[in-house]
């Protein structure tokens, strides 16, 4: 089987990004409410998340070498940056909902893989980050005859979704921020190997960051356990 795109314009993945986080908000807040949370909190929660992800993932994203004027006038983001802007609101979040932190960090932690799972098949019909050369099953080619290509895309889409599926299943254990960071974090360092953009390097941006998560999580993982045992 080999897949062929045709071409659409960027607001496609702009269309797809939107409803990633429409779609991962109303799970927050269907979620949140099932825990009692009042729905000015939960709507107080989602906009204030909703600027630092943004953000987040745009000064990443120019970090990262974009540019500008696609930063400033598209929906060009990153997904570790909004990844880091969705921590830093949890972090607020604590702070301002302090009886309900638990809960919060919970239910935001648990979209992590969801919004990046359903994103990339924005990434996947306008051809971003797309996968190293490739012509066995499933191989995808684009409009302009760039190809084929592996469909790293759909596999991030399925690999990240299944770990929200996971985070889910998990989400009353005790180990279960740790296990989320860690799940993303190695995924997304193992299939950064399978993308174009890997080619040229040893190691990427993105795995650098991969491994700074990975760290965080054993490290969050050892403390919480030598908590436990004192």
């Amino acid at each position: 089987m080999h897949f062929f795109i045709p071409k659409y314009s960027y607001d496609i993945y702009g269309a797809i990004l939107t409803a990633s986080f429409i779609f991962s908000y109303f799970f927050i807040y269907v979620y949140l409410r099932n825990k009692k949370v009042l729905k000015k909190d939960i709507i107080k929660s989602i906009f204030l998340s909703f600027i630092i992800i943004f953000l987040s993932g745009k000064i990443l994203a120019y970090m990262f070498g974009t540019d500008i004027k696609k930063i400033l006038f598209s929906f060009a983001v990153t997904g570790y940056g909004g990844a880091i802007g969705l921590f830093i609101s949890i972090f607020i979040f604590q702070k301002i909902f302090y009886n309900n932190k638990k809960i919060f960090m919970q239910a935001y932690i648990l979209i992590i893989p969801l919004i990046y799972s359903i994103s990339k098949l924005g990434c996947f019909l306008i051809g971003c980050c797309r996968g190293i050369r490739y012509n066995g099953f499933f191989s995808v080619s684009y409009y302009n005859n760039f190809g084929p290509y592996f469909p790293i895309q759909l596999v991030e889409t399925i690999v990240f979704f299944i770990i929200f599926l996971i985070a889910y299943l998990f989400k009353n254990n005790k180990y279960y921020i740790e296990l989320v960071i860690f799940l993303c974090a190695i995924a997304k360092f193992l299939l950064d190997y399978l993308r174009m953009s890997h080619t040229t390097q040893i190691i990427s941006i993105n795995q650098i960051i991969s491994i700074i998560f990975i760290i965080i999580s054993i490290i969050l993982f050892i403390k919480k356990t030598k908590f436990q045992k004192n």
